[in-house]
């Protein structure tokens, strides 16, 4: 509904800050957070009703994305445990709006407070490596509240999630994403799978281990002879 206003009443005023760092996303990962917005309200408490986000990229939203979630938290940080989670969609076709106006709850914007609203992705395990998704920059008619005002922060478009296999190695590193550890880890979730190796140059490649490799518990391949 409009805000009605009155001597008696003072408009909220929110104001609209969003970005997202570009960053890999394996084949099969759910909950992928891939934006992230940040409501500063002032004045008086506001609702929110909304939000629609534009998408793009070059991905296939029937093969490489299967959903889109929405969240909001009292702080910057996504626990999709306990956090308020408001609305799932299908994936939308890139250049297409994610529209978010079903919400489970309405939440109340606690007037002298910040809400962070996270959209997530779950990646389809068979999605094509080397697509890309991302959220473009939200305008203040993309976010929908009860009434007041919406006040442009900095916005800026959401950077490039561009998906990975789990079982590529891409780096030298000892542990985290692309490491030779993170492909076991991942393999031993399967079974059958291959783990192959794309490590950029110069050569010689050499991995440092600053403690055992997993143990294997699942028939896996290490194929050494697939680097470039």
């Amino acid at each position: 509904s409009d805000w009605i206003s009155s001597a008696a009443m003072t408009k909220p005023n929110v104001t609209i800050a969003a970005n997202n760092a570009a960053e890999t996303v394996k084949q099969g990962q759910q909950k992928h957070i891939t934006y992230q917005v940040r409501l500063t309200t002032n004045n008086a408490d506001a609702i929110l009703t909304g939000i629609q986000l534009l998408t793009s990229g070059d991905y296939d939203n029937s093969t490489d994305l299967d959903s889109l979630r929405l969240y909001i938290s009292d702080n910057s940080s996504l626990d999709t445990l306990t956090d308020n989670f408001l609305q799932a969609i299908a994936a939308p076709a890139s250049g297409s709006y994610a529209s978010f106006t079903s919400l489970a709850n309405y939440p109340i914007l606690t007037s002298g407070s910040a809400n962070y609203l996270f959209i997530t992705a779950d990646v389809n395990e068979n999605a094509s490596e080397g697509k890309v998704f991302s959220i473009q920059a939200p305008t203040v008619s993309d976010l929908f509240l009860t009434g007041g005002d919406i006040i442009a922060g900095t916005i800026t478009d959401g950077g490039d999630q561009t998906i990975i296999s789990p079982y590529t190695v891409t780096n030298t590193n000892d542990s985290g994403k692309g490491s030779l550890r993170w492909a076991i880890d991942n393999a031993n979730l399967s079974t059958g799978k291959t783990i192959i190796f794309n490590i950029p140059d110069p050569s010689p490649w050499t991995i440092t281990l600053g403690s055992d490799l997993p143990t294997i518990t699942t028939t896996t391949t290490i194929d050494a002879s697939s680097q470039p």
